[in-house]
């Protein structure tokens, strides 16, 4: 927990830690903002194993989800190892955050619903992929099942056009209600004996339930030799 003091001068700049352990390893966060607190959502690894092992942290070999609550914007924070409660989603700034699902650590990324609940979209390289909805909690699909009952909705989404799938980095929502979903997708160009790489955009027209190919851009990523 970070703690720091009551008097504080209005525009000035604070420091806040907070978590950190010596002995882990702490990336990839998510912050979210509700009606009532601040809640980050990141990633820890014991360095120990991963050391032997001689693997970087960042391959996320043996991480683990963790959340961290603040009540007081921001100021005072809370780590703990379970998905909170929390009120209505109200802002979500996401740094390709990375949870759990069925075993396997994925990026994530998520944007408010209208009725205060989170859509967040998984980002492995796998078809289908997967929307949560998730009301009342923030990163609940990271346990396995969602175990809290009422908490999580999840559907399918297989929509990627002439893609293969969708590595889902980003979720907005457009001025005329609908949300749009941004990430790298791969595919096989005729005549091409490796697959390349582009940036995908999918839509959702009924608050994350079901997405469609959009559109993509042409030659987005840089190719190596």
């Amino acid at each position: 927990m970070a703690t720091q003091e009551k008097n504080r001068t209005a525009g000035a700049k604070t420091d806040i830690v907070v978590y950190a352990s010596p002995e882990q390893y702490a990336s990839f966060p998510a912050v979210f903002r509700t009606d009532s607190e601040l809640v980050l959502a990141f990633m820890v690894q014991d360095l120990a194993p991963l050391r032997a092992a001689g693997r970087h942290p960042h391959y996320q070999d043996a991480s683990a989800s963790k959340w961290a609550v603040s009540h007081d914007h921001g100021f005072n924070w809370e780590s703990c190892d379970q998905p909170l409660r929390v009120g209505r989603i109200l802002d979500v700034a996401c740094a390709s955050p990375q949870m759990r699902h069925r075993g396997v650590v994925k990026h994530y990324a998520g944007a408010p619903l209208r009725d205060g609940g989170l859509v967040t979209l998984t980002g492995g390289r796998e078809r289908p992929g997967y929307s949560f909805l998730e009301h009342r909690s923030i990163g609940v699909a990271s346990v396995e099942g969602g175990r809290t009952p009422g908490l999580l909705r999840t559907y399918e989404v297989n929509g990627f056009g002439p893609f293969d799938n969708l590595a889902c980095y980003s979720v907005v929502r457009t001025s005329d209600g609908a949300l749009l979903a941004a990430g790298y997708a791969v595919y096989n160009p005729a005549g091409s004996a490796r697959q390349k790489e582009t940036v995908v955009f999918l839509q959702s027209a009924d608050e994350g339930r079901s997405w469609g190919y959009l559109s993509h851009i042409a030659g987005s990523v840089p190719q190596l030799p």
